[in-house]
């Protein structure tokens, strides 16, 4: 009845993009992506609140410091939506679907790799554009205090909202599994609204509109439907390469900045290895090392 109800809402709405995000729910249900989420969902459940453990790996994106340093950690301000915690959920999303690609536990380096890939920033600023291979600007500080002050429009669009979560809920989780993956509806359901309040300070907006839900949607929805390990693999190829530093012990793996040299580091690794520079590393070499 609920559904019903929120289908009907939804049907009576004027908003350019909606047909093809119901669409995409469809489909995105039909191909088993859903089904695939779920069953990282269950297995992954230990990547929650790692940030202690590590740290080092997260500190690899600039993204994940200035949200730190800029967002609050409880409530927000009143009215207002963000707060760090949307940032740490978009990158639960990203490593749920990276490891539907690679389909084993993921480790440190997997860690590494998704928080020094920019993917972060390009789904900031490239929003559901985020794959075209452009490079986008970087995020600034000044950016995340916007984004921090971004409130609802109106209730209208509060409504909006709401019917379209209980649409894709019904697609994603039908019946009583909504209960079971709870959790997991919400991290989504954060992801988007963190990346439509994203749309709302990239077009100089203090207010989320029922566009930038759109666009949260598409984003969302893309994201799901992507190989990211491939992705994210494909991305640092295409970047300046100065090639890797591979312990033949623990075989870890650094990649060399453009400003770094091998000669800038010593030739043991933290685990007593020996580090041995390699100019390129294959995607198969970069997702069964471990």
């Amino acid at each position: 009845m609920q559904f019903r109800k929120a289908l009907d809402r939804i049907e009576n709405e004027d908003v350019d993009g909606l047909d093809e995000i119901v669409y995409l729910m469809k489909i995105t249900r039909d191909s088993g992506i859903y089904n695939k989420l779920k069953r990282a969902f269950k297995i992954n459940l230990h990547l929650y609140n790692l940030e202690g453990i590590y740290s080092g790996e997260i500190s690899q994106s600039k993204v994940y410091s200035q949200a730190k340093d800029t967002l609050g950690v409880l409530f927000p301000e009143s009215g207002c939506i963000i707060r760090f915690y949307y940032v740490q959920k978009m990158y639960t999303l990203i490593e749920l679907r990276y490891y539907m690609t690679v389909q084993r536990e993921l480790d440190r380096e997997d860690l590494r790799i998704i928080y020094s890939s920019g993917l972060d920033k390009s789904l900031i600023k490239g929003l559901n554009e985020f794959d075209n291979g452009l490079e986008y600007p970087e995020t600034t500080l000044e950016f995340f205090q916007k984004l921090k002050m971004v409130k609802w429009e109106n209730d209208d669009t509060k409504k909006f909202a709401n019917n379209l979560r209980l649409l894709k809920n019904e697609f994603a989780y039908p019946g009583f599994s909504f209960v079971k993956y709870f959790r997991l509806s919400a991290i989504e359901d954060t992801f988007i609204n963190f990346i439509g309040c994203c749309s709302a300070v990239n077009q100089e907006r203090d207010y989320l509109s029922k566009k930038d839900i759109i666009i949260g949607y598409k984003t969302s929805l893309k994201l799901l439907n992507t190989d990211l390990a491939h992705y994210i693999v494909q991305n640092t190829e295409n970047e300046p390469n100065r090639g890797y530093l591979v312990c033949d012990g623990c075989n870890g793996y650094y990649k060399l900045q453009i400003e770094e040299s091998p000669d800038d580091f010593t030739s043991e690794c933290e685990c007593g290895g020996k580090l041995k520079y390699k100019e390129k590393l294959t995607s198969a070499e970069i997702q069964t090392i471990n």
